[in-house]
């Protein structure tokens, strides 16, 4: 008999570990909750993040805060919106490397500081959008590391994943950011990337010999979509980042970017 409860004692500790699994950590999470027309400069809101958002000192314009913000149906959202004034300035935010709870993710980045992109790890990454005018770029970026004094784009040496709109083609698109070395890849979703507010989701599986993504627009609810509704992005050149920065040439709203290790804990509803 005591063997036999500590078979099942076992088992329940392992289904209760699954059920966290599934949960997952809450990496960051913005919601915007600013006053409208501010600028996003300064503001340190959201849960996460390692401090306020930042823009280089060589770039004079801002992007800006808009109220109401974004909704998506079943989504949890509050607050206002992040927009992207379509005048390619950029805004940054470093995520908070420091909590013990993310210590397993972590990995020495490109450049001598911890990221995220371990090997064997999984990150969810989500945000809704939409275009406000204009045909370009305009989105998000993950980063390793941001370095604000040598561009406006905090150097772009340092950006790795892009993810909104590009400026060849009108669709949703994933993209491995390499800046002119080699490496890069984009990938087209068949969703176009206009006035209606969609829900983008991507997961993030790092391993060797290189690291793979997928990329759901307005995925159901309540249960992580299976890999064959998604977008599927092969060999990526392997990345970390420990950082985000916001902007473009097309103007465009952002709300709710969430990263964590879950479905569940990148889609609150």
């Amino acid at each position: 008999m005591r063997k036999l409860f500590l078979v099942l004692a076992a088992v329940a500790g392992c289904a209760i570990l699954r059920a966290g699994d599934i949960k997952g950590i809450l990496i960051a999470e913005e919601s915007f909750n600013y006053e409208n027309k501010a600028d996003l400069d300064g503001q340190n809101g959201g849960i996460g993040w390692a401090g306020p958002w930042f823009n280089s000192p060589l770039e004079k314009q801002r992007n800006r805060i808009k109220v109401p913000g974004l909704e998506f149906p079943g989504l949890k959202t509050s607050g206002g919106s992040l927009f992207e004034t379509g005048k390619d300035n950029r805004t940054f935010r470093d995520i908070d490397t420091s909590r013990s709870e993310v210590a397993g993710l972590l990995d020495t980045g490109d450049y001598k500081k911890p990221a995220f992109g371990k090997h064997g790890t999984t990150i969810w990454f989500s945000f809704i959008m939409k275009l406000a005018g204009g045909n370009a770029y305009s989105g998000l970026h993950l980063s390793d590391g941001v370095e604000p004094e040598k561009d406006k784009y905090g150097n772009k040496k340092h950006q790795r994943i892009q993810v909104g709109r590009c400026n060849i083609s009108p669709k949703y698109f994933l993209g491995r950011v390499t800046n002119g070395g080699p490496g890069d890849g984009k990938w087209f979703s068949d969703v176009l990337c206009d006035e209606n507010v969609h829900h983008v989701v991507c997961r993030f599986d790092f391993k060797e010999p290189a690291d793979e993504g997928w990329m759901w627009i307005d995925p159901a609810l309540g249960k992580e979509p299976g890999t064959s509704s998604a977008l599927r992005a092969e060999k990526i050149t392997h990345f970390m980042f420990n950082s985000i920065n916001a902007g473009g040439n097309a103007k465009s709203e952002v709300d709710e970017i969430r990263i964590g290790t879950a479905y569940s804990s990148v889609t609150p509803k």
